[in-house]
């Protein structure tokens, strides 16, 4: 009796091999986590931003809407690679790329403008917040940057744009724990703890699917050392002198 070859062994001849059933591709329900994430910060500025939408000023309403966009092109990004829409997928990507620099440019108005003018956060604690909007506009570009240098390996690809989502959860989550009476567990520390505790979740799932890529790990480490330096450094002379120069008027 002949014998077929069969990836686990030999099987008769006239018979089927079994084979496992294909496994689901790895981030195609990203999109419903997305989803969440968009959630956490829908619930932290709806008081202050999407209840009272388009009462703010230009550039505060433009952020609003832009950061807003982005979480939806993450969302549709991942439901179309799901169905396999490439095309349309990098489509997207190109739209949300060429949208960064407003988001950004939109973000640093508005923290200039807190600098000068906030008619809630004390002048002292100014400076601090201003590294929070600096930092994490630099978290921002940085994981975008990586993740189109990976755009030919599609695991660190995907992992670095969505790790993109958590450049919006510091200022969410912070007035969140706060609308909810919770501010206790302050500006800083609330939300960082909050955010380690998911990278370290996303982080245990890649070592158990047998993943070993970057962008959680250096989130994680981005993370917890902005919540252990940012009070030393956000006091320093050459921080104050910059805040003071970025918030003059021009000429």
């Amino acid at each position: 009796m002949t014998a077929i070859a069969s990836p686990h062994g030999s099987a008769p001849a006239g018979t089927r091999a079994s084979s496992p059933p294909p496994a689901t591709p790895s981030y195609a329900n990203a999109h419903w986590y997305f989803l969440a994430a968009f959630g956490v910060v829908l619930a932290g500025f709806w008081p202050s931003f999407f209840r009272p939408l388009g009462s703010g000023t230009t550039r505060r309403n433009i952020h609003g809407i832009t950061s807003s966009i982005w979480y939806f092109g993450l969302m549709l990004q991942s439901w179309l690679m799901s169905k396999g829409l490439v095309t349309w997928h990098r489509r997207v990507a190109r739209g949300i790329v060429v949208l960064l620099p407003i988001l950004c440019v939109s973000g640093l108005s508005n923290t200039r403008i807190m600098l000068t003018t906030s008619p809630i956060l004390p002048p002292p604690l100014r400076p601090l917040i201003a590294f929070i909007d600096f930092q994490l506009t630099l978290q921002l570009v940085v994981l975008v940057v990586l993740g189109i240098m990976n755009r030919r390996t599609p695991a660190a690809h995907k992992r670095f744009m969505a790790a993109t989502v958590f450049a919006g959860f510091p200022p969410a989550l912070a007035r969140l724990y706060l609308n909810l009476g919770i501010g206790s567990l302050g500006l800083i520390n609330g939300p960082a703890y909050t955010i380690e505790a998911i990278l370290l979740v996303l982080i245990a799932v890649d070592w158990r699917n047998g993943e070993r890529r970057i962008a959680y790990p250096l989130m994680l480490v981005w993370t917890i050392a902005i919540q252990l330096f940012i009070g030393p450094l956000s006091s320093t002379s050459w921080w104050l002198a910059f805040c003071a120069w970025f918030a003059a008027p021009p000429g």
